[in-house]
């Protein structure tokens, strides 16, 4: 995957590369934080205040 510099697109010097990998892990991300926010938001039993008692960070 490449983007576009500055100047004429036709000439592939144009162009700089972007690594797969951080598209990646953006969207690994972004499934992983879905999933856990549904999961805690179907089976959460704890209250905000144990949350914060045991200073849990999400």
């Amino acid at each position: 995957m490449s983007y576009p510099q500055k100047g004429d697109r036709s000439h592939a010097g144009n162009y700089r590369p972007v690594p797969p990998a951080c598209n990646v892990c953006k969207l690994l991300e972004h499934i992983v934080y879905s999933n856990l926010m549904l999961h805690l938001d179907t089976y959460n039993t704890q209250t905000d205040n144990t949350l914060l008692e045991h200073r849990i960070v999400v």
